[in-house]
């Protein structure tokens, strides 16, 4: 989640966030700096900009669904279905992209304990899928480069 500072500004307008003015925070919860929604991640918004934005009820679903799959409340690996206690052995893809055509959207939130990762079925088909969006401009950023380290590495190991 965001914290305000003394200096926070509204990444709507552009103008100081006063203490006596409601602000809403959001968390780092799109990695993809191409997504429409990513001006949000991890910012901090007057209540007043965010209920003229456009974009308000799109962000509104996307936090809702973001909720409802991240926490350890929600670590289920989706290759052998067991719960995934330990964070050091969390590997999740996060929220890729809200635009529902997109190929990743297909692929949002997929948890995996770091050793099952290598093995899951669909490994070629997201790489493809990411590689295609990376080619296009579709998908940028620090958590995608991730991504794409992290595939590398399984292809050096298989």
């Amino acid at each position: 989640m965001a914290i305000q500072l003394p200096d926070s500004e509204c990444i709507i307008c552009g103008l100081a966030i006063l203490p006596d003015q409601e602000a809403l925070g959001f968390p780092p919860f799109i990695g993809n700096e191409s997504d429409a929604l990513h001006i949000f991640n991890d910012s901090l918004v007057h209540a007043s900009c965010l209920s003229r934005h456009p974009l308000r009820s799109q962000l509104a679903k996307a936090l809702d669904e973001h909720s409802s799959h991240v926490g350890p409340l929600h670590r289920k690996c989706c290759i052998c279905g067991l719960q995934i206690d330990h964070p050091d052995d969390f590997m999740g893809l996060g929220y890729l992209s809200t635009n529902f055509h997109s190929p990743l959207y297909r692929y949002n939130f997929k948890q995996f304990h770091c050793g099952c990762f290598k093995n899951w079925h669909e490994l070629n088909d997201f790489a493809r899928a990411l590689k295609i969006e990376v080619d296009s401009g579709n998908a940028k950023g620090r958590a995608i480069e991730r991504l794409l380290s992290l595939i590398s590495a399984v292809d050096t190991l298989g």
